[in-house]
Protein backbone atom coordinates (compact mmCIF):
# COMPACT_ATOMS: atom_id res chain seq x y z
CA UNK A 1 0.00 0.00 0.00
CA UNK A 2 1.36 3.11 -1.45
CA UNK A 3 1.88 6.37 1.52
CA UNK A 4 1.13 9.81 -0.08
CA UNK A 5 3.21 12.00 0.04
CA UNK A 6 3.41 14.51 3.34
CA UNK A 7 1.83 18.31 2.46
CA UNK A 8 4.89 21.15 3.49
CA UNK A 9 4.50 22.81 6.40
CA UNK A 10 3.96 26.40 5.87
CA UNK A 11 7.03 28.82 7.51
CA UNK A 12 6.01 31.32 10.23
CA UNK A 13 7.63 33.36 12.21
CA UNK A 14 10.88 35.53 12.13
CA UNK A 15 12.57 33.31 9.86
CA UNK A 16 9.80 34.19 7.77
CA UNK A 17 10.00 37.75 7.29
CA UNK A 18 13.78 37.94 7.79
CA UNK A 19 14.26 35.93 4.45
CA UNK A 20 10.75 37.96 2.82
CA UNK A 21 12.60 41.60 3.92
CA UNK A 22 16.54 41.09 3.28
CA UNK A 23 16.33 42.45 -0.07
CA UNK A 24 13.83 45.01 0.58
CA UNK A 25 16.95 45.91 3.31
CA UNK A 26 19.48 45.92 0.94
CA UNK A 27 18.32 47.78 -1.74
CA UNK A 28 17.22 50.35 0.54
CA UNK A 29 20.94 50.55 2.22
CA UNK A 30 21.95 50.96 -1.46
CA UNK A 31 20.03 53.71 -2.34
CA UNK A 32 20.89 55.53 0.96
CA UNK A 33 25.20 54.88 -0.75
CA UNK A 34 24.59 55.97 -4.14
CA UNK A 35 22.60 59.64 -2.27
CA UNK A 36 25.02 59.81 0.16
CA UNK A 37 27.63 59.91 -2.64
CA UNK A 38 25.54 62.53 -4.84
CA UNK A 39 25.71 64.80 -2.14
CA UNK A 40 29.84 63.87 -1.72
CA UNK A 41 29.69 64.83 -5.16
CA UNK A 42 28.05 68.22 -4.78
CA UNK A 43 29.54 68.98 -1.77
CA UNK A 44 33.08 68.53 -3.63
CA UNK A 45 32.11 70.66 -6.70
CA UNK A 46 31.42 73.18 -4.33
CA UNK A 47 34.39 73.18 -2.27
CA UNK A 48 36.81 75.97 -3.45
CA UNK A 49 39.54 78.48 -3.29
CA UNK A 50 38.73 81.99 -3.18
CA UNK A 51 41.30 85.07 -2.94
CA UNK A 52 42.47 88.52 -3.96
CA UNK A 53 45.80 89.85 -4.20
CA UNK A 54 46.44 93.19 -3.45
CA UNK A 55 49.71 95.54 -2.84
CA UNK A 56 49.85 98.97 -1.49
CA UNK A 57 46.33 99.51 -2.39
CA UNK A 58 46.18 97.78 -5.94
CA UNK A 59 45.29 94.79 -7.31
CA UNK A 60 48.53 92.99 -8.70
CA UNK A 61 46.75 90.48 -10.77
CA UNK A 62 48.77 88.14 -12.63
CA UNK A 63 51.89 89.24 -11.63
CA UNK A 64 51.74 87.57 -8.48
CA UNK A 65 52.85 83.73 -8.39
CA UNK A 66 50.05 81.86 -6.09
CA UNK A 67 50.44 78.14 -5.29
CA UNK A 68 49.21 75.64 -3.47
CA UNK A 69 51.22 72.84 -2.68
CA UNK A 70 53.18 74.05 -5.07
CA UNK A 71 51.18 74.02 -7.90
CA UNK A 72 50.00 77.02 -9.73
CA UNK A 73 45.87 77.86 -8.47
CA UNK A 74 43.71 80.80 -9.40
CA UNK A 75 40.87 82.61 -7.67
CA UNK A 76 37.88 80.21 -7.35
CA UNK A 77 39.82 76.75 -8.49
CA UNK A 78 38.30 73.88 -7.11
CA UNK A 79 40.10 71.85 -4.35
CA UNK A 80 40.38 68.68 -2.32
CA UNK A 81 39.69 67.76 1.04
CA UNK A 82 42.70 67.81 3.49
CA UNK A 83 45.47 69.83 4.52
CA UNK A 84 47.30 72.38 1.73
CA UNK A 85 50.00 75.06 1.94
CA UNK A 86 49.30 78.30 0.17
CA UNK A 87 51.69 80.70 -0.89
CA UNK A 88 52.02 84.18 -2.61
CA UNK A 89 55.47 85.94 -3.89
CA UNK A 90 55.35 88.81 -5.67
CA UNK A 91 58.97 90.35 -7.09
CA UNK A 92 58.09 93.98 -4.75
CA UNK A 93 56.36 91.97 -2.20
CA UNK A 94 57.18 90.00 0.99
CA UNK A 95 56.54 86.06 0.89
CA UNK A 96 53.09 85.46 1.79
CA UNK A 97 52.56 81.54 3.43
CA UNK A 98 50.03 79.68 5.34
CA UNK A 99 48.76 76.01 6.10
CA UNK A 100 45.11 75.19 5.72
CA UNK A 101 42.88 72.61 5.90
CA UNK A 102 40.26 71.92 3.38
CA UNK A 103 36.58 70.79 3.94
CA UNK A 104 33.57 70.51 2.80
CA UNK A 105 32.70 74.66 1.18
CA UNK A 106 36.17 75.02 0.49
CA UNK A 107 38.46 78.13 1.87
CA UNK A 108 37.62 82.06 1.30
CA UNK A 109 41.01 83.68 1.99
CA UNK A 110 39.40 87.21 1.15
CA UNK A 111 41.72 89.68 -0.01
CA UNK A 112 45.40 89.16 1.05
CA UNK A 113 47.11 92.28 1.33
CA UNK A 114 50.99 92.21 0.70
CA UNK A 115 53.42 94.15 2.51
CA UNK A 116 56.18 95.76 0.31
CA UNK A 117 59.72 94.43 0.43
CA UNK A 118 62.47 97.09 1.54
CA UNK A 119 66.30 96.68 1.44
CA UNK A 120 69.21 99.10 2.07
CA UNK A 121 69.92 101.07 -0.15
CA UNK A 122 73.86 101.78 0.58
CA UNK A 123 75.86 104.60 -1.73
CA UNK A 124 79.06 106.01 -0.53
CA UNK A 125 81.35 108.79 -2.71
CA UNK A 126 84.88 109.97 -1.68
CA UNK A 127 85.70 112.48 -1.83
CA UNK A 128 82.37 114.03 -1.37
CA UNK A 129 80.33 113.87 -4.29
CA UNK A 130 79.00 117.51 -5.89
CA UNK A 131 75.87 115.18 -6.59
CA UNK A 132 74.42 112.56 -5.87
CA UNK A 133 71.14 111.85 -8.00
CA UNK A 134 68.97 108.49 -6.87
CA UNK A 135 65.69 107.72 -9.58
CA UNK A 136 63.75 104.88 -8.67
CA UNK A 137 60.07 103.95 -9.65
CA UNK A 138 58.49 104.94 -6.21
CA UNK A 139 61.75 106.64 -4.53
CA UNK A 140 64.21 109.55 -5.82
CA UNK A 141 66.23 111.96 -4.44
CA UNK A 142 69.09 114.40 -5.01
CA UNK A 143 72.21 114.61 -2.29
CA UNK A 144 74.52 117.60 -3.02
CA UNK A 145 78.07 117.88 -1.48
CA UNK A 146 77.24 114.44 -0.96
CA UNK A 147 79.51 111.20 0.36
CA UNK A 148 76.24 108.78 -0.08
CA UNK A 149 73.87 107.64 2.13
CA UNK A 150 72.43 104.32 3.96
CA UNK A 151 68.79 103.82 4.15
CA UNK A 152 65.87 102.03 3.96
CA UNK A 153 63.60 101.78 0.42
CA UNK A 154 60.96 99.88 -1.41
CA UNK A 155 63.09 96.83 -3.19
CA UNK A 156 63.70 97.87 -7.05
CA UNK A 157 66.44 98.82 -9.58
CA UNK A 158 67.66 102.34 -9.34
CA UNK A 159 69.35 104.52 -11.56
CA UNK A 160 72.44 106.60 -9.71
CA UNK A 161 74.47 109.37 -10.90
CA UNK A 162 77.60 110.82 -9.13
CA UNK A 163 78.93 114.09 -10.46
CA UNK A 164 82.04 115.46 -9.63
CA UNK A 165 83.16 118.84 -11.48
CA UNK A 166 85.33 116.67 -13.89
CA UNK A 167 83.93 113.17 -13.48
CA UNK A 168 80.63 111.86 -13.54
CA UNK A 169 79.23 108.32 -13.39
CA UNK A 170 75.76 106.48 -13.77
CA UNK A 171 75.12 102.79 -13.02
CA UNK A 172 71.93 100.66 -12.48
CA UNK A 173 71.70 99.34 -8.58
CA UNK A 174 69.58 96.39 -7.77
CA UNK A 175 67.95 96.89 -4.00
CA UNK A 176 67.27 92.92 -2.96
CA UNK A 177 65.76 92.42 0.56
CA UNK A 178 68.67 91.23 2.51
CA UNK A 179 71.07 92.52 0.45
CA UNK A 180 74.05 94.96 1.92
CA UNK A 181 76.14 95.83 -0.65
CA UNK A 182 77.48 99.58 -1.10
CA UNK A 183 77.63 101.14 -4.65
CA UNK A 184 81.04 102.61 -4.51
CA UNK A 185 82.07 106.00 -6.46
CA UNK A 186 85.90 106.64 -6.66
CA UNK A 187 87.25 108.69 -9.10
CA UNK A 188 90.61 108.81 -7.85
CA UNK A 189 91.19 112.06 -8.06
CA UNK A 190 94.34 114.57 -7.89
CA UNK A 191 95.49 118.34 -8.57
CA UNK A 192 97.94 119.78 -11.21
CA UNK A 193 99.92 122.78 -10.69
CA UNK A 194 101.34 124.69 -13.67
CA UNK A 195 104.16 127.04 -13.36
CA UNK A 196 106.53 128.61 -16.17
CA UNK A 197 109.41 130.73 -15.86
CA UNK A 198 108.57 134.82 -15.32
CA UNK A 199 107.43 135.32 -18.94
CA UNK A 200 103.86 135.82 -19.28
CA UNK A 201 102.65 133.10 -20.60
CA UNK A 202 99.14 130.84 -20.98
CA UNK A 203 98.08 127.33 -20.89
CA UNK A 204 95.81 124.41 -21.84
CA UNK A 205 95.00 120.99 -20.17
CA UNK A 206 93.48 118.09 -22.38
CA UNK A 207 92.93 115.08 -21.96
CA UNK A 208 93.97 111.96 -23.78
CA UNK A 209 90.88 112.21 -26.30
CA UNK A 210 92.24 115.89 -27.12
CA UNK A 211 88.45 117.48 -24.95
CA UNK A 212 89.55 120.52 -23.10
CA UNK A 213 89.40 120.58 -19.75
CA UNK A 214 90.60 123.79 -18.26
CA UNK A 215 92.87 127.03 -19.81
CA UNK A 216 94.18 130.33 -18.58
CA UNK A 217 97.18 132.24 -17.36
CA UNK A 218 100.07 130.38 -15.52
CA UNK A 219 101.14 129.89 -12.88
CA UNK A 220 97.83 127.80 -12.00
CA UNK A 221 96.30 124.97 -10.34
CA UNK A 222 93.86 122.53 -11.87
CA UNK A 223 91.77 120.74 -9.26
CA UNK A 224 89.61 117.82 -8.91
CA UNK A 225 91.13 116.09 -12.11
CA UNK A 226 90.61 112.08 -12.30
CA UNK A 227 93.98 110.02 -12.23
CA UNK A 228 95.49 109.72 -15.54
CA UNK A 229 97.65 111.32 -18.02
CA UNK A 230 97.13 114.92 -19.49
CA UNK A 231 98.73 116.91 -22.39
CA UNK A 232 99.81 120.30 -21.24
CA UNK A 233 99.73 123.05 -23.80
CA UNK A 234 101.65 126.06 -22.72
CA UNK A 235 102.02 129.04 -25.13
CA UNK A 236 103.88 132.41 -25.44
CA UNK A 237 104.45 134.93 -27.97
CA UNK A 238 103.04 132.27 -30.49
CA UNK A 239 105.59 129.41 -29.15
CA UNK A 240 103.95 126.74 -28.21
CA UNK A 241 105.69 123.86 -25.91
CA UNK A 242 103.67 120.46 -25.37
CA UNK A 243 104.28 118.51 -22.18
CA UNK A 244 102.19 115.07 -20.84
CA UNK A 245 101.95 114.92 -17.05
CA UNK A 246 100.21 112.06 -15.41
CA UNK A 247 98.18 112.78 -12.04
CA UNK A 248 97.67 110.44 -9.30
CA UNK A 249 95.66 110.52 -6.55
CA UNK A 250 95.82 112.67 -3.83
CA UNK A 251 99.06 113.66 -4.44
CA UNK A 252 100.78 117.13 -5.18
CA UNK A 253 101.21 116.90 -9.29
CA UNK A 254 103.45 119.87 -10.31
CA UNK A 255 104.93 120.43 -13.67
CA UNK A 256 107.21 123.17 -14.63
CA UNK A 257 107.15 124.10 -18.37
CA UNK A 258 110.57 126.95 -19.37
CA UNK A 259 110.80 128.39 -22.45
CA UNK A 260 114.37 128.27 -24.24
CA UNK A 261 114.81 130.19 -27.35
CA UNK A 262 117.47 131.02 -30.21
CA UNK A 263 118.23 132.87 -32.89
CA UNK A 264 118.90 132.93 -36.99
CA UNK A 265 120.52 135.45 -39.18
CA UNK A 266 119.44 134.97 -42.69
CA UNK A 267 121.47 136.40 -45.76
CA UNK A 268 120.74 136.08 -49.49
CA UNK A 269 122.84 136.60 -52.75
CA UNK A 270 121.16 138.93 -53.65
CA UNK A 271 119.52 140.23 -50.69
CA UNK A 272 116.01 142.02 -49.89
CA UNK A 273 114.25 138.19 -50.58
CA UNK A 274 111.30 138.07 -48.49
CA UNK A 275 111.44 135.19 -45.59
CA UNK A 276 108.91 132.94 -44.50
CA UNK A 277 108.59 129.98 -42.09
CA UNK A 278 105.79 127.85 -41.64
CA UNK A 279 103.82 130.17 -43.76
CA UNK A 280 104.12 133.08 -41.93
CA UNK A 281 106.18 136.54 -43.08
CA UNK A 282 109.41 137.27 -40.83
CA UNK A 283 110.81 140.15 -42.73
CA UNK A 284 113.47 140.74 -45.76
CA UNK A 285 117.08 139.51 -45.86
CA UNK A 286 119.49 140.15 -43.91
CA UNK A 287 117.14 139.83 -41.59
CA UNK A 288 117.38 138.69 -37.55
CA UNK A 289 115.09 136.10 -35.76
CA UNK A 290 114.80 136.08 -32.26
CA UNK A 291 112.54 133.90 -30.03
CA UNK A 292 113.12 130.43 -31.75
CA UNK A 293 112.27 127.36 -30.37
CA UNK A 294 115.55 125.26 -30.43
CA UNK A 295 115.49 122.08 -33.73
CA UNK A 296 115.17 122.23 -37.07
CA UNK A 297 113.30 125.19 -38.83
CA UNK A 298 112.84 125.60 -42.73
CA UNK A 299 112.82 129.16 -44.32
CA UNK A 300 110.98 130.09 -47.62
CA UNK A 301 113.68 132.73 -49.30
CA UNK A 302 111.23 134.43 -51.98
CA UNK A 303 112.51 137.02 -54.19
CA UNK A 304 110.76 138.47 -57.95
CA UNK A 305 112.36 136.76 -60.78
CA UNK A 306 113.94 134.24 -58.72
CA UNK A 307 113.00 131.03 -57.83
CA UNK A 308 112.13 130.33 -54.91
CA UNK A 309 115.02 128.61 -52.11
CA UNK A 310 114.66 127.20 -49.00
CA UNK A 311 117.22 126.80 -45.84
CA UNK A 312 117.24 124.51 -43.16
CA UNK A 313 118.61 126.03 -39.78
CA UNK A 314 119.25 123.83 -36.60
CA UNK A 315 118.51 126.12 -33.88
CA UNK A 316 120.22 126.10 -30.86
CA UNK A 317 118.98 127.59 -27.11
CA UNK A 318 120.28 130.91 -26.46
CA UNK A 319 122.80 130.75 -29.85
CA UNK A 320 122.21 132.65 -32.85
CA UNK A 321 123.00 130.36 -36.01
CA UNK A 322 123.97 131.92 -39.59
CA UNK A 323 122.65 130.63 -42.45
CA UNK A 324 122.32 132.41 -46.53
CA UNK A 325 121.20 130.97 -49.93
CA UNK A 326 122.39 132.29 -53.32
CA UNK A 327 119.36 132.58 -55.30
CA UNK A 328 118.63 131.11 -58.96
CA UNK A 329 117.02 133.75 -61.00
CA UNK A 330 116.20 131.51 -63.82
CA UNK A 331 113.36 129.00 -63.90
CA UNK A 332 115.17 126.68 -66.52
CA UNK A 333 117.61 126.13 -63.53
CA UNK A 334 115.49 124.70 -61.78
CA UNK A 335 113.32 122.63 -64.76
CA UNK A 336 117.03 121.02 -65.86
CA UNK A 337 117.81 120.15 -62.28
CA UNK A 338 114.61 118.19 -61.79
CA UNK A 339 115.29 116.85 -65.44
CA UNK A 340 118.61 115.39 -64.57
CA UNK A 341 117.05 114.02 -61.08
CA UNK A 342 114.77 112.25 -62.51
CA UNK A 343 116.97 110.91 -64.98
CA UNK A 344 119.16 109.84 -62.54
CA UNK A 345 116.34 107.90 -60.62
CA UNK A 346 114.97 106.54 -63.75
CA UNK A 347 111.69 108.56 -64.27
CA UNK A 348 111.69 109.42 -67.71
CA UNK A 349 108.03 110.20 -67.76
CA UNK A 350 108.69 113.33 -65.84
CA UNK A 351 112.34 114.02 -66.94
CA UNK A 352 110.77 114.53 -70.28
CA UNK A 353 108.39 117.23 -69.01
CA UNK A 354 110.99 118.70 -67.07
CA UNK A 355 113.19 119.03 -70.66
CA UNK A 356 109.90 120.40 -72.45
CA UNK A 357 109.28 122.75 -69.45
CA UNK A 358 113.66 123.89 -69.89
CA UNK A 359 113.83 124.60 -73.41
CA UNK A 360 110.03 126.70 -73.25
CA UNK A 361 111.96 129.02 -70.55
CA UNK A 362 115.24 128.72 -72.53
CA UNK A 363 114.52 127.64 -76.43
CA UNK A 364 117.26 126.15 -78.23
CA UNK A 365 119.56 125.40 -75.07
CA UNK A 366 122.25 122.94 -76.25
CA UNK A 367 122.51 120.88 -73.06
CA UNK A 368 118.54 120.78 -72.98
CA UNK A 369 118.37 119.40 -76.88
CA UNK A 370 121.10 116.90 -75.61
CA UNK A 371 119.22 115.50 -72.94
CA UNK A 372 115.72 115.17 -74.79
CA UNK A 373 116.40 112.59 -77.24
CA UNK A 374 118.15 110.30 -74.22
CA UNK A 375 115.19 110.71 -71.77
CA UNK A 376 112.59 110.25 -74.58
CA UNK A 377 114.02 107.35 -75.78
CA UNK A 378 114.29 105.68 -72.38
CA UNK A 379 110.52 106.66 -71.84
CA UNK A 380 109.62 104.39 -74.75
CA UNK A 381 111.76 101.88 -73.45
CA UNK A 382 109.59 102.48 -69.98
CA UNK A 383 106.59 102.71 -71.15
CA UNK A 384 106.81 99.41 -73.53
CA UNK A 385 107.98 97.62 -70.13
CA UNK A 386 104.88 98.59 -68.54
CA UNK A 387 102.78 97.34 -71.65
CA UNK A 388 104.76 94.36 -71.49
CA UNK A 389 103.87 93.50 -67.74
CA UNK A 390 100.08 93.55 -69.11
CA UNK A 391 100.45 91.46 -71.86
CA UNK A 392 100.40 94.07 -74.60
CA UNK A 393 103.26 93.12 -76.65
CA UNK A 394 102.12 95.11 -79.79
CA UNK A 395 101.87 98.23 -78.33
CA UNK A 396 104.97 97.59 -76.25
CA UNK A 397 106.71 96.68 -79.68
CA UNK A 398 105.69 99.87 -81.20
CA UNK A 399 106.96 101.69 -78.63
CA UNK A 400 110.65 100.22 -78.59
CA UNK A 401 110.34 100.49 -82.56
CA UNK A 402 110.36 104.76 -81.62
CA UNK A 403 112.84 104.41 -79.04
CA UNK A 404 115.20 102.67 -81.32
CA UNK A 405 114.90 105.44 -83.96
CA UNK A 406 116.20 108.02 -81.24
CA UNK A 407 118.63 105.35 -79.77
CA UNK A 408 119.44 103.11 -82.44
CA UNK A 409 122.51 101.02 -80.52
CA UNK A 410 121.00 100.66 -77.16
CA UNK A 411 120.85 96.88 -76.75
CA UNK A 412 118.29 96.74 -74.11
CA UNK A 413 115.66 98.21 -76.36
CA UNK A 414 116.73 95.41 -78.93
CA UNK A 415 116.89 93.01 -76.61
CA UNK A 416 113.61 93.68 -75.51
CA UNK A 417 111.79 93.86 -79.12
CA UNK A 418 113.29 90.51 -79.57
CA UNK A 419 111.79 88.59 -76.76
CA UNK A 420 108.29 90.93 -77.25
CA UNK A 421 108.06 89.58 -81.02
CA UNK A 422 107.71 86.37 -79.74
CA UNK A 423 104.48 86.84 -77.58
CA UNK A 424 102.97 88.64 -80.16
CA UNK A 425 101.17 85.59 -81.62
CA UNK A 426 99.55 84.68 -78.26
CA UNK A 427 98.56 87.85 -77.84
CA UNK A 428 96.26 88.01 -80.73
CA UNK A 429 94.85 84.49 -80.31
CA UNK A 430 93.89 86.12 -76.55
CA UNK A 431 92.78 89.24 -78.39
CA UNK A 432 90.56 87.28 -80.76
CA UNK A 433 89.19 85.02 -77.77
CA UNK A 434 88.31 88.02 -75.58
CA UNK A 435 86.52 89.50 -78.75
CA UNK A 436 84.40 86.20 -78.87
CA UNK A 437 83.78 86.28 -75.31
CA UNK A 438 82.89 89.91 -75.08
CA UNK A 439 80.68 89.27 -78.02
CA UNK A 440 79.08 86.06 -76.04
CA UNK A 441 78.57 88.51 -73.32
CA UNK A 442 76.82 91.44 -75.06
CA UNK A 443 74.42 89.05 -76.47
CA UNK A 444 73.47 87.44 -73.12
CA UNK A 445 73.16 90.70 -71.90
CA UNK A 446 70.47 91.35 -74.33
CA UNK A 447 68.32 88.92 -72.93
CA UNK A 448 67.05 89.87 -69.21
CA UNK A 449 66.70 86.29 -68.13
CA UNK A 450 70.47 85.05 -68.88
CA UNK A 451 71.91 86.75 -65.44
CA UNK A 452 69.73 83.69 -64.18
CA UNK A 453 71.45 80.62 -66.00
CA UNK A 454 75.09 79.13 -66.49
CA UNK A 455 77.44 80.20 -69.10
CA UNK A 456 79.30 76.85 -71.13
CA UNK A 457 81.76 76.50 -73.70
CA UNK A 458 83.16 73.54 -75.95
CA UNK A 459 86.51 73.84 -78.19
CA UNK A 460 85.63 72.45 -81.83
CA UNK A 461 89.61 72.53 -82.84
CA UNK A 462 90.79 74.21 -85.62
CA UNK A 463 87.31 73.74 -87.77
CA UNK A 464 86.64 77.88 -89.75
CA UNK A 465 83.63 79.30 -87.21
CA UNK A 466 81.54 80.30 -90.33
CA UNK A 467 81.59 75.93 -90.86
CA UNK A 468 80.94 75.41 -86.94
CA UNK A 469 77.87 77.44 -87.30
CA UNK A 470 76.54 76.09 -90.10
CA UNK A 471 77.06 72.64 -88.69
CA UNK A 472 75.41 73.94 -85.33
CA UNK A 473 72.41 75.13 -87.39
CA UNK A 474 71.55 72.35 -89.47
CA UNK A 475 72.09 69.63 -86.15
CA UNK A 476 69.53 71.55 -83.77
CA UNK A 477 67.19 72.03 -86.74
CA UNK A 478 66.64 68.19 -86.63
CA UNK A 479 66.00 67.99 -83.13
CA UNK A 480 62.23 67.95 -81.88
CA UNK A 481 60.62 69.97 -81.07
CA UNK A 482 62.30 71.98 -83.45
CA UNK A 483 64.58 74.75 -82.02
CA UNK A 484 63.96 78.14 -84.35
CA UNK A 485 66.15 80.45 -85.63
CA UNK A 486 65.68 83.36 -84.28
CA UNK A 487 68.55 85.34 -84.92
CA UNK A 488 71.54 84.43 -86.90
CA UNK A 489 74.08 87.35 -87.80
CA UNK A 490 78.20 87.38 -88.96
CA UNK A 491 79.41 90.12 -86.17
CA UNK A 492 81.87 92.65 -87.57
CA UNK A 493 85.12 91.15 -85.37
CA UNK A 494 84.67 87.25 -87.00
CA UNK A 495 82.65 85.87 -85.09
CA UNK A 496 78.62 84.57 -85.37
CA UNK A 497 75.78 85.10 -83.16
CA UNK A 498 73.25 82.59 -83.12
CA UNK A 499 70.01 82.66 -81.13
CA UNK A 500 67.17 79.54 -80.85
CA UNK A 501 64.06 78.85 -79.47
CA UNK A 502 62.75 75.76 -78.76
CA UNK A 503 58.87 75.74 -77.56
CA UNK A 504 55.89 74.03 -77.95
CA UNK A 505 53.60 74.90 -81.20
CA UNK A 506 50.44 75.50 -79.51
CA UNK A 507 49.41 78.77 -77.30
CA UNK A 508 49.05 76.65 -74.48
CA UNK A 509 52.87 76.04 -73.76
CA UNK A 510 53.96 76.99 -70.21
CA UNK A 511 57.85 76.01 -70.78
CA UNK A 512 60.09 77.32 -73.61
CA UNK A 513 63.50 77.39 -73.46
CA UNK A 514 66.07 79.90 -75.38
CA UNK A 515 69.62 79.09 -76.40
CA UNK A 516 72.14 81.75 -77.44
CA UNK A 517 75.71 81.31 -78.99
CA UNK A 518 78.26 83.16 -79.61
CA UNK A 519 80.83 80.69 -82.09
CA UNK A 520 84.16 82.55 -82.45
CA UNK A 521 88.29 82.06 -81.17
CA UNK A 522 88.71 80.36 -78.02
CA UNK A 523 91.95 78.62 -76.12
CA UNK A 524 95.04 78.37 -78.14
CA UNK A 525 92.90 79.46 -81.15
CA UNK A 526 90.60 76.85 -81.16
CA UNK A 527 87.12 77.54 -83.28
CA UNK A 528 84.84 77.96 -79.57
CA UNK A 529 81.37 77.50 -78.97
CA UNK A 530 80.03 80.00 -75.93
CA UNK A 531 76.49 78.98 -75.37
CA UNK A 532 73.65 79.69 -72.98
CA UNK A 533 70.50 77.98 -72.05
CA UNK A 534 67.95 79.82 -70.41
CA UNK A 535 65.06 78.13 -69.36
CA UNK A 536 61.35 79.68 -68.49
CA UNK A 537 57.88 78.86 -67.33
CA UNK A 538 54.91 80.93 -68.90
CA UNK A 539 52.79 82.89 -65.77
CA UNK A 540 49.60 82.19 -65.12
CA UNK A 541 47.54 84.86 -67.78
CA UNK A 542 43.57 85.15 -68.71
CA UNK A 543 44.50 85.35 -72.13
CA UNK A 544 46.50 82.28 -72.65
CA UNK A 545 46.42 82.28 -76.67
CA UNK A 546 48.75 85.25 -76.68
CA UNK A 547 52.28 84.03 -77.96
CA UNK A 548 55.20 85.21 -75.98
CA UNK A 549 59.09 85.27 -77.44
CA UNK A 550 61.77 86.64 -75.53
CA UNK A 551 63.23 87.52 -78.68
CA UNK A 552 60.76 88.86 -81.17
CA UNK A 553 59.74 92.20 -80.39
CA UNK A 554 55.97 91.73 -81.07
CA UNK A 555 56.35 89.25 -77.97
CA UNK A 556 55.43 90.13 -73.55
CA UNK A 557 58.51 89.21 -71.92
CA UNK A 558 56.79 89.62 -68.55
CA UNK A 559 54.69 86.63 -68.77
CA UNK A 560 57.26 84.39 -68.91
CA UNK A 561 59.50 83.55 -65.31
CA UNK A 562 63.34 82.47 -65.67
CA UNK A 563 63.09 79.27 -64.04
CA UNK A 564 65.57 80.38 -61.37
CA UNK A 565 65.04 79.78 -57.99
CA UNK A 566 65.34 83.59 -57.00
CA UNK A 567 62.24 83.99 -59.72
CA UNK A 568 60.00 81.06 -58.95
CA UNK A 569 59.70 78.18 -56.69
CA UNK A 570 61.18 75.43 -57.93
CA UNK A 571 60.09 71.77 -58.23
CA UNK A 572 61.47 68.40 -59.50
CA UNK A 573 59.82 69.06 -63.04
CA UNK A 574 61.39 72.40 -63.13
CA UNK A 575 64.62 71.68 -61.76
CA UNK A 576 65.16 68.64 -64.03
CA UNK A 577 63.67 71.58 -66.92
CA UNK A 578 66.87 73.36 -66.47
CA UNK A 579 69.18 70.23 -66.09
CA UNK A 580 68.09 68.55 -69.34
CA UNK A 581 68.44 71.93 -71.70
CA UNK A 582 72.24 72.38 -70.50
CA UNK A 583 72.17 68.49 -71.52
CA UNK A 584 70.34 68.46 -74.64
CA UNK A 585 72.44 71.79 -76.35
CA UNK A 586 76.09 70.02 -75.26
CA UNK A 587 75.26 66.70 -76.97
CA UNK A 588 73.34 68.26 -80.20
CA UNK A 589 76.32 71.04 -80.30
CA UNK A 590 79.13 68.52 -79.76
CA UNK A 591 77.26 65.78 -82.28
CA UNK A 592 77.78 69.33 -84.98
CA UNK A 593 80.94 69.39 -84.80
CA UNK A 594 82.26 66.06 -84.52
CA UNK A 595 82.62 65.49 -81.33
CA UNK A 596 80.38 62.23 -80.23
CA UNK A 597 78.68 60.34 -82.70
CA UNK A 598 75.38 61.44 -84.71
CA UNK A 599 72.49 59.51 -83.15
Amino acid sequence: METSPSSPVPEHGYGYWRRVLRPLFWWSLLVLAMFAYHQHQLAIERTRINFSVNLQGSDVGYAASVKMDGQPVSNGQKISLGSHTFTITHPKAEFFGTNFFCWYGGRDFGQVNLKRAMGFLNINAKPAARSITVSGPEYSQTLNDSKGINMLVPTDTYRIRCEYDRWNDEVNWAVNPGNNRTCIFDPHLGDLSISSSDMPATFQVSNQKGELIEQGDLPATVTGLPSAIYQVSVEHNGHRLKRSSFVAQEKANTLSVEFAFGSVRLESHPSGAAVYAGGNYLGTTPLNVKEMDPGLVRFQIQAPGYANAEVLANVKANEMVMVSSNLVSLDYVERMRGAQNSMASGNYHRAVTELEQALAARPNDAEALRLQPIAKGHEFIQTATELAAQDDFIGAGDKLKSALELLPDDAEAQKLQADYLKHVPEQKTRMKETQSREAFNRGCAASPGSQYFDSHEILCGKRPADETRDAIVRTFGNEMPAFKVMRNVALADGNYEVDMLQDAENSWSTMRRELLMVIGSGKDGQTTVYYKVNEYQRKAVLNVNITLNSINTNDRPEDWIPVHPSRIRMTPVLSNQVAMGTRIADRIIRMAVGLVASE
